[in-house]
Protein backbone atom coordinates (compact mmCIF):
# COMPACT_ATOMS: atom_id res chain seq x y z
CA UNK A 1 0.00 0.00 0.00
CA UNK A 2 1.33 3.44 -0.92
CA UNK A 3 -0.16 5.31 2.02
CA UNK A 4 -1.29 8.89 1.87
CA UNK A 5 2.12 10.55 1.44
CA UNK A 6 3.15 9.58 -2.11
CA UNK A 7 -0.44 9.77 -3.40
CA UNK A 8 -1.05 13.41 -2.37
CA UNK A 9 0.52 14.96 -5.53
CA UNK A 10 -1.61 12.69 -7.71
CA UNK A 11 -4.74 13.66 -5.80
CA UNK A 12 -3.86 17.35 -6.19
CA UNK A 13 -3.34 16.83 -9.92
CA UNK A 14 -6.70 15.05 -10.23
CA UNK A 15 -8.48 17.78 -8.27
CA UNK A 16 -6.84 20.43 -10.46
CA UNK A 17 -8.01 18.70 -13.66
CA UNK A 18 -11.54 18.35 -12.27
CA UNK A 19 -11.51 22.01 -11.25
CA UNK A 20 -10.46 23.03 -14.77
CA UNK A 21 -13.29 20.95 -16.26
CA UNK A 22 -15.77 22.51 -13.84
CA UNK A 23 -14.51 26.01 -14.66
CA UNK A 24 -14.84 25.42 -18.40
CA UNK A 25 -18.39 24.13 -18.03
CA UNK A 26 -19.39 26.87 -15.60
CA UNK A 27 -18.12 29.69 -17.78
CA UNK A 28 -19.67 28.25 -20.94
CA UNK A 29 -23.05 27.87 -19.18
CA UNK A 30 -22.85 31.42 -17.80
CA UNK A 31 -23.26 32.86 -21.28
CA UNK A 32 -26.72 31.26 -21.47
CA UNK A 33 -28.09 32.57 -18.19
CA UNK A 34 -27.64 36.32 -18.65
CA UNK A 35 -27.64 36.95 -14.87
CA UNK A 36 -26.52 35.43 -11.59
CA UNK A 37 -28.17 32.06 -11.00
CA UNK A 38 -27.53 29.12 -8.72
CA UNK A 39 -26.32 25.64 -9.47
CA UNK A 40 -29.93 24.42 -9.57
CA UNK A 41 -30.49 26.27 -12.83
CA UNK A 42 -27.26 24.99 -14.35
CA UNK A 43 -28.08 21.38 -13.51
CA UNK A 44 -31.68 21.71 -14.71
CA UNK A 45 -30.61 23.19 -18.04
CA UNK A 46 -27.69 20.79 -18.45
CA UNK A 47 -29.45 17.59 -17.41
CA UNK A 48 -33.06 17.74 -16.15
CA UNK A 49 -35.10 19.12 -13.24
CA UNK A 50 -34.90 15.99 -11.04
CA UNK A 51 -31.09 15.99 -10.89
CA UNK A 52 -31.36 19.76 -10.38
CA UNK A 53 -33.39 19.20 -7.22
CA UNK A 54 -30.86 16.59 -6.08
CA UNK A 55 -28.05 19.07 -6.72
CA UNK A 56 -29.90 21.73 -4.74
CA UNK A 57 -30.35 19.30 -1.83
CA UNK A 58 -26.66 18.37 -1.90
CA UNK A 59 -25.72 22.06 -1.96
CA UNK A 60 -28.02 22.79 0.97
CA UNK A 61 -26.58 19.91 3.01
CA UNK A 62 -23.02 20.96 2.15
CA UNK A 63 -23.65 24.57 3.13
CA UNK A 64 -25.24 23.54 6.43
CA UNK A 65 -22.35 21.19 7.23
CA UNK A 66 -19.85 23.91 6.37
CA UNK A 67 -21.65 26.37 8.65
CA UNK A 68 -21.61 23.92 11.58
CA UNK A 69 -17.91 23.23 11.05
CA UNK A 70 -17.01 26.91 10.81
CA UNK A 71 -19.01 27.70 13.95
CA UNK A 72 -17.14 24.95 15.78
CA UNK A 73 -13.79 26.26 14.57
CA UNK A 74 -14.71 29.80 15.53
CA UNK A 75 -15.73 28.65 19.01
CA UNK A 76 -12.57 26.62 19.50
CA UNK A 77 -10.17 29.37 18.41
CA UNK A 78 -12.06 32.20 20.13
CA UNK A 79 -12.03 30.20 23.38
CA UNK A 80 -8.32 29.47 22.95
CA UNK A 81 -7.47 33.12 22.27
CA UNK A 82 -9.53 34.41 25.20
CA UNK A 83 -8.19 31.90 27.74
CA UNK A 84 -4.58 32.33 26.58
CA UNK A 85 -4.80 36.03 27.41
CA UNK A 86 -5.87 35.30 31.00
CA UNK A 87 -9.52 36.19 30.53
CA UNK A 88 -12.28 34.19 32.23
CA UNK A 89 -13.09 30.85 30.68
CA UNK A 90 -16.43 30.90 28.85
CA UNK A 91 -17.73 27.68 27.26
CA UNK A 92 -16.55 27.34 23.66
CA UNK A 93 -20.09 27.12 22.30
CA UNK A 94 -20.98 30.59 23.66
CA UNK A 95 -18.76 32.26 21.07
CA UNK A 96 -20.47 30.82 17.97
CA UNK A 97 -23.88 31.45 19.54
CA UNK A 98 -22.89 35.11 19.98
CA UNK A 99 -21.56 35.25 16.44
CA UNK A 100 -24.77 33.76 15.04
CA UNK A 101 -26.80 36.29 17.06
CA UNK A 102 -24.80 39.16 15.52
CA UNK A 103 -25.20 37.70 12.02
CA UNK A 104 -28.94 37.24 12.60
CA UNK A 105 -29.33 40.82 13.88
CA UNK A 106 -27.44 42.20 10.87
CA UNK A 107 -29.54 40.10 8.51
CA UNK A 108 -32.80 41.30 10.06
CA UNK A 109 -31.68 44.89 9.58
CA UNK A 110 -30.53 44.22 5.99
CA UNK A 111 -26.90 45.04 6.81
CA UNK A 112 -24.73 43.45 4.15
CA UNK A 113 -21.00 42.71 4.31
CA UNK A 114 -18.98 42.29 1.13
CA UNK A 115 -15.68 43.19 -0.40
CA UNK A 116 -17.32 45.63 -2.83
CA UNK A 117 -17.01 49.30 -1.97
CA UNK A 118 -20.28 51.16 -2.35
CA UNK A 119 -20.35 54.02 -4.82
CA UNK A 120 -21.74 57.39 -3.92
CA UNK A 121 -24.99 58.31 -5.62
CA UNK A 122 -24.70 61.47 -7.67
Amino acid sequence: MLGSGPVVPLILLLVGVLYLLFTAGFTSMSSFSGNEVGFYWYICVGVRPKPGVAGAAITLATDATLEVGLCGLFGFFAHDIVTSRGRPSIPWWAYPVGLLAVVYACGRRSIEFSGIRPTLAE
